[in-house]
């Protein structure tokens, strides 16, 4: 999906209001130097507008009630809240972690899974 497409910022799969994101911290730079990334992703953080987020929820909600056997693949986002990123942001920061053993880089990736019946 290219960057100019109108579901960008959310997904194919996306069926909600097709609204902006709110812009938390905009940046001209790269999200880490220790990786690279096409020209046109940035470090700026995004957060959904209200409406979108609750449309998200919705239809993740319908679709977790419809499956037998989920398995969510989160992606680093969702334990860099926890851990402590390393991106470029302002609000990231290794001093937060509140694990020691978080700091190891090798331990870093976190394999997310949630089961249902």
């Amino acid at each position: 999906m290219s960057p100019n497409d109108r579901l960008f910022m959310h997904g194919w799969a996306y069926n909600g209001p097709v609204l902006k994101p709110k812009v938390l911290w905009a940046s001209d730079q790269k999200p880490r130097k220790d990786h690279s990334a096409p020209d046109w992703l940035t470090a700026t953080e995004y957060e959904d507008v209200d409406k979108v987020a609750a449309a998200k929820v919705r239809q993740l909600a319908q679709l977790m009630r419809l499956s037998r056997h989920t398995c969510v693949y989160s992606g680093a986002g969702i334990s860099a809240s926890a851990v402590g990123q390393v991106s470029r942001s302002p609000t990231s920061s290794n001093d937060r972690c509140p694990f020691p053993w978080a700091q190891t880089p090798h331990l870093w990736l976190v394999l997310h899974t949630a089961l249902s019946d």
